[in-house]
């Protein structure tokens, strides 16, 4: 995932944008499956960086998909 900051005009000096920040304004993973696949997901996030740094936004994106990932393989394993 690539991320960069368009940057704000007037922003505080000194502030750090979320594109920074591992996991807020991008994030990546990497997931060994229950049948041995492996999953790979990144996530690029743009919008307000302080909610985004504050909840890990592009983390939270990329955790959701590795999990539905999860628990549709295990589902397809109980059938």
């Amino acid at each position: 995932a690539s991320t960069s900051s368009g940057g704000i005009w007037m922003k505080c000096p000194g502030r750090v944008g979320p594109s920074a920040l591992i996991g807020a304004g991008f994030d990546g993973k990497q997931s060994v499956l229950y049948d041995g696949d492996i999953i790979k997901v990144a996530c690029c996030c743009s919008g307000s960086g302080e909610h985004m740094m504050r909840y890990r936004l592009a983390q939270q994106c990329c955790d959701a998909i590795v999990t539905h990932e999860q628990c549709k393989q295990a589902r397809h394993q109980k059938t």
